[in-house]
């Protein structure tokens, strides 16, 4: 089972996340935080096989988020997978810059998404994996096919 932390305050992109992982057949088990007031009690909840974070959050953005997790001893070493509708060069390189392991655009097709979590996925995260090249960092999953 995969042990899941998802940044996302958008009930709808919410949903379309639960439907592209069971259409990739992954057992996980998913905890949200759809608010940075949250946060406090995710941090010694438990440990995350991966945390996917978008970057569009109330309060703090997911790019702030993520560089208050990389300095936490707790996440240091836990793959950050940011999510986006944009693929706005400011906010990948700050991405990669702060320590995500990929940057995913949201697709507009669901069958596109399940595709980007399916390339995700094929990494054995429980054995770690170093941050790819820049080149590789950003999964446009419309380019996979």
């Amino acid at each position: 089972m995969v042990n899941i932390l998802l940044f996302e305050d958008d009930p709808d992109d919410l949903e379309f996340f639960r439907a592209a992982m069971e259409s990739v057949g992954i057992v996980y088990h998913l905890n949200i935080v759809s608010e940075y007031a949250e946060i406090g009690s995710i941090v010694t909840d438990q440990p995350y096989d991966i945390i996917f974070m978008d970057i569009n959050m109330p309060v703090k953005n997911g790019i702030s988020l993520l560089s208050e997790l990389k300095e936490h001893p707790f996440f240091k070493q836990t793959p950050v997978i940011m999510l986006s509708g944009s693929d706005a060069l400011t906010d990948i390189d700050q991405s990669y810059k702060y320590g995500a392991h990929f940057f995913l655009v949201k697709p507009l097709y669901p069958l596109f998404f399940i595709t980007g979590l399916k390339k995700i996925f094929e990494i054995n995260w429980k054995f770690g994996h170093k941050i790819p090249a820049r080149e590789n960092f950003v999964i446009k999953a419309e380019s996979i096919f």
